[in-house]
């Protein structure tokens, strides 16, 4: 029998903060196979479901880049208080730095801040700081990179997608950005947050996306968000279709998706819809439309491992 454990650490300058959340999954081993199989979620976890599915597909691994931090992909709307809860533990608590990207609405440009500073007056962060751009040669700004430079963690609010990329690509910002994931960070978005993180991005569409280079913190996998409540289906779909190297992932609002080191794992109230690269199946299930996988808080999705003799 193997084991696969996953310990989340919090990352503040050079300090490291162990998190309270630890998922440890029991994997069988020969050749069977782990579709819907639960193991029993560590009583330290935050908000963890007394079990933990695991679904297992030879598809996912090229598909989600193995990286030591942490995404966290919200579908938009209000989020539950355990996933806010989480993404403070994993940004360090009271030790962490976290910064806010609020330039996907346009009432950013206002200069006011407290409509997103509030999502997080509850916690006692070390310190919260608000990057925010007002053209693509603002985001050049030195204090900027000595900003992502301090962060433990980056959350990136909602709005239009389309005024990140135009703001924030081919900057140093984007690259801090990645920095921080490289050593061990989390970066959270949600709705337009989450959509940016993507190579292929959807910039719009009804059913027919719209398509254009996001930051790329994904590169295989097209997200789209506000899922189910706005019909997207069909449109993820589509995207894939013309991007067949590419998976798609689809979260609903009050839903988020951990992405860390090649597996992903769902959190919140709703659901999450895997596809296959090119809209074909991607080897684990397909209770939901246009083969995809349907996922909820707490089903992990892990590559699938060689068996042993």
């Amino acid at each position: 029998m193997q084991s696969l454990r996953l310990l989340y650490v919090g990352f503040c300058r050079n300090r490291f903060v162990l998190s309270s959340l630890a998922i440890i999954a029991m994997l069988t081993n020969s050749n069977a196979t782990s579709l819907g199989q639960t193991v029993d979620a560590p009583r330290e976890a935050i908000d963890a479901p007394r079990k933990v599915r695991v679904l297992e597909t030879s598809a996912l691994g090229p598909f989600i880049q193995e990286q030591s931090g942490r995404l966290l992909l919200c579908g938009g709307n209000k989020l539950p208080k355990s996933v806010l809860d989480w993404f403070f533990q994993a940004g360090g608590a009271e030790q962490g730095c976290l910064v806010i990207i609020p330039t996907a609405s346009p009432q950013s440009d206002s200069g006011d801040f407290s409509r997103w500073t509030s999502m997080w007056k509850d916690y006692r962060w070390q310190n919260v700081s608000v990057l925010h751009a007002n053209a693509s040669d603002d985001a050049k700004k030195p204090e900027w990179i000595k900003l992502l430079n301090n962060a433990s963690a980056v959350w990136i609010a909602g709005g239009n997608q389309q005024r990140l990329v135009d703001r924030y690509s081919n900057t140093s910002v984007l690259g801090e950005l990645r920095t921080l994931l490289a050593r061990g960070g989390v970066v959270g978005g949600t709705s337009a947050g989450a959509a940016i993180a993507s190579k292929v991005m959807i910039a719009g569409g009804l059913t027919e996306p719209r398509t254009q280079e996001g930051w790329g913190l994904l590169p295989n996998l097209i997200v789209d968000q506000h899922f189910s409540q706005r019909g997207r289906f069909e449109r993820l779909r589509n995207a894939i279709q013309e991007n067949p190297t590419q998976m798609g992932l689809g979260i609903d609002e009050a839903t988020a998706v951990l992405i860390t080191e090649g597996r992903m794992q769902v959190m919140g109230n709703g659901a999450a819809y895997l596809f296959g690269a090119g809209g074909r199946p991607n080897n684990i299930q397909n209770s939901g439309p246009f083969n995809s996988s349907r996922l909820q808080h707490g089903d992990m999705v892990v590559p699938s491992m060689p068996s042993q003799e």
